[in-house]
């Protein structure tokens, strides 16, 4: 069964953005809702995506991966406190 995945990314670095927004699009049956932002419904889970599509970024990128479908998320180089925040509200 196909998930519904929203996925965010940052970067400020242009051949960055250029290899994920390609391999977002590489997953399939995906939607660019606005500027980072895009919508993929597939069968994958958002660990294994953020492993994925986290390969080339840096330190000073961000990535997060929401699988609305199975209701977790998984992440890339987010600060500390707002991890935190997120694994303490969220029922994961």
């Amino acid at each position: 069964m196909a998930n519904n995945i929203f996925i965010y990314f940052e970067t400020d670095n242009n051949d960055r953005q250029t290899d994920i927004e390609s391999k977002i699009k590489s997953l399939g049956n995906t939607t660019h809702i606005s500027n980072n932002l895009w919508y993929s419904n597939i069968e994958a889970e958002s660990e294994i995506l953020v492993k994925h599509l986290s390969s080339n970024l840096t330190d000073l990128d961000q990535l997060i991966i929401i699988d609305a479908q199975n209701n977790t998320s998984h992440w890339f180089n987010m600060e500390d406190k707002k991890a935190r925040r997120i694994t303490q509200h969220w029922k994961m």
